[in-house]
């Protein structure tokens, strides 16, 4: 099954004879939703929004190195690390229940 395709002077190219169907829920089903991924959403719920985007620097303040960029950068990457160290800390029935 070569076709030939219209625009392209002297090439044939094959087309797939099988087309793969694929659904968005099939992809998406086992996926935490970004709310639940992160304590700050377990804790305040599905409408929080991080009000983060503001002061946040473009791509010529990144380009150019700019410290107003680079604190931002830092912000953000302190409150991740903060994320996933809370993550890593048991409550105190959790510890009982692990040591008795």
């Amino acid at each position: 099954n070569v076709f030939e395709i219209p625009g392209k002077r002297g090439r044939k190219d094959a087309f797939p004879t099988t087309i793969i169907e694929v659904k968005q829920e099939e992809l998406m089903k086992n996926r935490p939703r970004e709310d639940q991924s992160k304590l700050t959403g377990i804790a305040f719920g599905p409408s929080y929004q991080p009000a983060s985007a503001k002061g946040k620097p473009t791509k010529l303040h990144k380009r150019k190195h700019q410290i107003g960029s680079l604190y931002f950068d830092m912000r953000q990457k302190e409150s991740e690390l903060a994320e996933r160290r809370a993550r890593g800390f048991m409550t105190k029935a959790q510890t009982q229940g692990k040591y008795g």
